[in-house]
């Protein structure tokens, strides 16, 4: 089995929207995650928060740029429990990993985390 790391732009997530998500653009990725996953292919998807805040866009309207990257931390959390979701919705085996720790929602990241979803075929 090969696997791979699929990075997904954040802004892919939003379509033509101005922020947030698009549920069609959603629902269009999963079924080609899932598709190649039922190839055969272990993935591993990356997808950072950019959509929904940028740090250094905070900063730079004044802000502070640290409590704009814990948001942009859990931008990420956000877009990832919408991959997760969109994924289920078209049959696909997933765990969601991150290294914000938020037990309530997903499990905490780690390389053995990781290693085992895809051995468990997630």
């Amino acid at each position: 089995m090969k696997r791979y790391v699929v990075k997904l732009s954040c802004e892919a997530l939003q379509g033509d929207k101005p922020s947030g998500h698009d549920p069609d653009i959603l629902k269009r990725i999963a079924q080609e995650i899932s598709d190649a996953a039922s190839e055969g292919a272990q993935l591993a998807i990356v997808v950072g928060g950019g959509n929904i805040i940028r740090g250094a866009r905070l900063a730079a309207e004044g802000g502070d740029r640290v409590a704009g990257d814990h948001m942009g931390m859990l931008g990420t959390l956000i877009n990832g429990v919408a991959i997760r979701e969109a994924l289920r919705e078209v049959g696909a085996r997933c765990t969601l990993l991150s290294g914000l720790p938020a037990p309530t929602i997903c499990e905490t990241y780690s390389q053995r985390a990781m290693l085992d979803a895809l051995d468990s075929g997630n």
